[in-house]
């Protein structure tokens, strides 16, 4: 019988590249450098860059592989945007704009509870950042 072996299947350097190319196309809306009408914008070009920064480092982070030193430090980054982000979406964006929700409440209350998700997912990203963090000045 052979013995089972702990290596996990290469990644598509393909999957990475991709994830730069998309990534690196919303960095250029967020920067204007390509131009899109603002009626079609619903966040701020900040928060529009933050979620190109995330899949630009999630290509490089897929390129690097699984055992590079830097990834810790990919996923502080990371989470710290999904932080900023969800963040924004429970401190600034209005209730009218969440959509979707549990079925017989009003739109009024699925908002308010959505701005309270995203605000708990803010606090879980951030609480997760430091983790990566830690793991990354440890050297891991």
């Amino acid at each position: 019988m052979s013995e089972p072996t702990s290596e996990h299947p290469k990644t598509n350097p393909l999957f990475g590249w991709m994830c730069i190319v998309l990534g690196s196309g919303v960095l250029l809306i967020a920067f204007g450098v390509i131009p899109v009408d603002p009626s079609t914008v619903y966040a701020p070009y900040s928060i529009l860059g933050l979620c190109g920064l995330v899949f630009a480092i999630a290509g490089v982070m897929i390129l690097m592989g699984e055992n590079s030193k830097y990834n810790s430090l990919g996923a502080a980054v990371i989470l710290v945007c999904f932080a900023l982000c969800g963040g924004w979406v429970a401190l600034f964006a209005s209730p009218d704009s969440i959509e979707g929700g549990l079925p017989f409440l009003s739109q009024e209350v699925n908002g308010v509870l959505g701005k309270i998700v995203f605000g708990g997912g803010a606090l879980i990203s951030a609480v997760l950042s430091v983790y990566a963090w830690r793991l990354f000045r440890e050297g891991r």
